[in-house]
């Protein structure tokens, strides 16, 4: 029984990251829970054939794509795939981008840019990593890191970014 629901949850969360990374995958019905990755006809990699309405339904908001491609990035950081993680984040920032300083992207910004920051530390590449750390700053200025859960190193950057402010 638990194994079941273990491999529903990781069926799920692997629907979610394939959903994020591609715009023209269809989500989860509200009235039936149901998920589906039936490709829309309007997306980039679809047959040719004209769509069957203007706009596909249940298409996921590119904030929400973006929050859960964050989340996989704070994943890969903790699990030391550094370089996965930067992908990772700059495809959510490119999906953020459109937002501009909307509320509701705000907080998905400094999440990003903090796990931006936290692997550029990882791999020593201190000026990047501030840079990151800058941009979560100017968004939410009163962003804190857990002390007992970063890198001394993290942190000691992270104060650096903000007393150059």
């Amino acid at each position: 029984m638990k194994t079941g629901r273990r491999l529903e949850r990781a069926v799920q969360a692997g629907i979610a990251i394939v959903m994020a990374l591609h715009p023209g995958v269809s989500r989860a019905d509200p009235a039936t829970g149901e998920t589906s990755l039936a490709i829309a006809s309007n997306a980039p990699h679809a047959r040719s054939n004209p769509p069957a309405s203007p706009a596909p339904r249940g298409l996921w908001p590119a904030d929400e794509r973006a929050a859960v491609l964050i989340a996989h990035a704070e994943r890969k950081v903790a699990t030391a795939h550094f370089d996965e993680a930067l992908v990772l984040t700059g495809r959510a920032r490119e999906l953020l981008a459109p937002y501009g300083r909307k509320q509701r992207a705000l907080r998905h910004k400094a999440d990003l840019e903090v796990a931006a920051a936290t692997a550029f530390v990882a791999l020593d590449r201190k000026r990047e990593a501030i840079a990151c750390f800058r941009r979560a700053l100017s968004v939410e200025p009163e962003l804190e890191l857990e002390v007992a859960s970063t890198s001394p190193k993290v942190l000691r950057v992270f104060r650096e970014a903000r007393s150059a402010r």
